[in-house]
């Protein structure tokens, strides 16, 4: 299954990739740009504008489903500093 790159504002499928962009906790992400409405853009992902990164949000997630107190969860990404 492929997954198709639609344009934000118009919706459409006539985009190009155009260079790359620096983030500070998920890196390098691909920047697109739409033929129709001349605008440059970023594909949104789930941990979109998330102050960590993905690893640490779904196993910090992880473990308090499985019981752990979210002080106990804190603890133990700050004091092993996990990820």
């Amino acid at each position: 299954m492929e997954n198709k790159i639609i344009s934000q504002k118009c919706k459409s499928e006539k985009v190009k990739k155009r260079g790359l962009r620096q983030t500070q906790n998920r890196g390098k992400i691909q920047r697109y740009f739409c033929y129709n409405c001349k605008s440059s853009f970023v594909e949104e992902t789930p941990f979109y504008r998330m102050r960590n990164t993905p690893q640490k949000i779904t196993l910090c997630m992880d473990l308090f489903y499985r019981g752990i107190s979210t002080r106990k969860v804190q603890e133990l990404t700050t004091v092993y500093s996990i990820l």
